[in-house]
């Protein structure tokens, strides 16, 4: 399994699939989505210091 399937993006995947022109049926492209990532910063009182967070 490669590492788009593996979810290295707390648990969303990057998504595939065939684009099919409008003019030619035969012509196809891969077309890839990949997953709205932004990093935050939170601080923890209990653990004193800012944990990695992903969302």
């Amino acid at each position: 399994m490669g590492r788009a399937k593996r979810g290295l993006y707390t648990g969303r995947h990057i998504q595939f699939f065939n684009r099919v022109a409008k003019a030619a049926v035969i012509s196809m492209s891969r077309r890839t989505w990949k997953p709205n990532i932004q990093e935050k910063r939170l601080f923890s009182y209990i653990l004193d210091f800012r944990p990695p967070y992903l969302s």
